[in-house]
């Protein structure tokens, strides 16, 4: 019996109308991945509960607490060819602006910030690089990581010139509270850098 204690969503993630429509529930398993046994009855199944605002933008209903959700890290996209190259564009991107004091928000795998500091030593500039991780997978000395989900209090506690997330924008639960705690904490000529993968239809 599916007993997680979820949080219902009751209005639109974009528009913020209390307008959800349900249009499915599927049940699954929360973590997806290799498994060291065959013990199915340790899986957590979730219903996944998806609604539509009549604005036509679809989203799920019941969101999952993200503790739990998010207990382990799944490194996405720190394998294969076409990650590494996004990774080293973006890195190159970024480090167009010379950052000086950096923020990263979800860079579990750290590659993103490593190829980063790479460009910096090129070219020969000092860069401070943090990331706040609740369960960073693979750990850089040159990296401070704040190992928590994020939250503005952190943010608030030190100066940085730059603010990056990279496909951690569509995990965030309330994307107009994100956006505003993260603008809230920046001063004028601060930069946030982000790339994310937002569905549209046409």
């Amino acid at each position: 019996m599916d007993m997680l204690p979820y949080i219902d969503r009751e209005e639109c993630v974009i528009t913020r109308d209390c307008d959800l429509e349900v249009m499915s529930n599927e049940e699954y398993p929360i973590f997806c991945g290799c498994v060291e046994n065959d013990d199915l009855e340790s899986d957590i199944i979730a219903t996944q509960t998806f609604a539509i605002s009549k604005s036509g933008i679809v989203q799920l209903k019941k969101l999952i607490p993200i503790d739990i959700l998010y207990q382990y890290g799944h490194d996405a996209g720190s394998i294969g060819n076409l990650w590494d190259s996004h990774h080293k564009k973006f890195a190159q991107f970024i480090m167009q602006a010379q950052p000086k004091r950096i923020l990263e928000i979800g860079g579990g795998h750290s590659k993103l910030a490593l190829y980063c500091l790479q460009y910096a030593q090129e070219n020969h500039n000092h860069v401070e690089w943090n990331i706040i991780e609740p369960n960073p997978t693979y750990k850089d000395d040159r990296i401070t990581y704040i190992e928590s989900f994020f939250t503005k209090k952190i943010v608030e506690k030190d100066n940085y010139d730059a603010i990056i997330h990279s496909h951690t924008f569509e995990h965030i639960y309330d994307p107009h509270s994100f956006l505003s705690d993260i603008t809230a904490t920046m001063g004028g000529g601060d930069k946030c850098f982000f790339l994310s993968q937002i569905c549209k239809n046409g």
